[in-house]
């Protein structure tokens, strides 16, 4: 009787690669006819391969930050990376490109001559009120630099101006009295090495309770002026708004100058002096031009109790 012999049917085709990149491997078979394969039909059922050796597309590490947009101010710097093998966005998941602020020194402006100068300065006793002359942050160097500037504008080494800035009973070390400094270079000194305070309210009552007295050097003749510096909405509690309210009824001349627009409008309405235009200032951007007009228009009010310059 004839019996067939086993055969081998063709390949199948090739299976999908296991990878889409980076070496995968794909396989084939094909089937023994009449017979058991490798014992009737010689050789193997099962063929593979390599596949897909292209290297996979993936980014390089980020470059260098390149320069800042800006020699002055506030700026951008970017950088790039590249994608290996492949095109940014499509086969790399993300952007080429990356950029961040950065913060250069305020650029210069031109400042007009100084308001504070000249017969007509009144005589007053100025305390400072900073509820983040302390902060290592933005808004802390912000009003450090903000007080600073407006004690250097004062007509101090006339004796017509004298200042102060007020720390509650807790934290002495912070402020200083009228009668603690006569240079405007000792009070520098002692502003950039402030341990500093954030209550308000315990400020705003030792203002009242303790500054303006002769023990502390306060002149009887002089006009009790405070400058308020705030950047923080929450910092104006009820308590807080009180002790200034106080603090008018005795005479004091309220100034508020606000390093944020999120500072409540209604709070340093009321709390303020009138004209109230001339004893509020908010800043809006914080750069440098609006900080040195708002110093400017502040400083003037203070030294002459005029209110004759526009904030532009």
């Amino acid at each position: 009787m004839f019996q067939r012999l086993a055969s081998w049917t063709s390949w199948s085709a090739y299976s999908t690669c296991s990878r889409t990149c980076g070496g995968g491997q794909q396989s084939r078979s094909r089937i023994c006819n009449g017979g058991q394969a490798g014992r009737d039909c010689a050789g193997s059922d099962k063929q593979s391969r390599a596949c897909n050796r292209k290297p996979c597309p993936t980014w390089a590490e980020w470059g260098p930050f390149g320069e800042c947009s800006v020699s002055c101010g506030v700026g951008e710097k970017g950088r790039s990376r590249a994608c290996l093998h492949g095109m940014p966005g499509l086969d790399c998941p993300g952007s080429d490109t990356e950029k961040a602020q950065c913060n250069l020194e305020d650029c210069p402006v031109d400042i007009p001559l100084n308001p504070c100068c000249g017969d007509d300065v009144r005589m007053a006793d100025v305390a400072f009120v900073s509820d983040s002359a302390h902060y290592g942050g933005v808004i802390g160097n912000r009003a450090l630099r903000f007080i600073l500037n407006t004690v250097n504008d004062l007509d101090i080494s006339s004796g017509k101006i004298k200042t102060s800035l007020v720390s509650n009973k807790c934290n002495a070390r912070t402020g200083y009295f009228f009668n603690t400094f006569n240079e405007k270079s000792q009070i520098t000194n002692h502003l950039m090495r402030l341990p500093g305070n954030d209550e308000l309210q315990p400020m705003v009552e030792a203002l009242r309770m303790a500054y303006y007295n002769s023990d502390n050097g306060h002149r009887g003749g002089a006009a009790k002026v405070s400058v308020l510096v705030v950047d923080d909405d929450a910092k104006l509690t009820y308590k807080a708004i009180d002790e200034v309210m106080k603090t008018k009824r005795d005479g004091v001349e309220i100034f508020i100058v606000a390093l944020t627009p999120g500072v409540d409008d209604f709070k340093m309405y009321f709390m303020a002096d009138a004209p109230k235009n001339r004893h509020i200032y908010k800043m809006k951007t914080g750069d440098s031009r609006e900080s040195e007009n708002i110093r400017r228009a502040l400083t003037e009010a203070i030294c002459k109790g005029e209110y004759s310059v526009s904030i532009k």
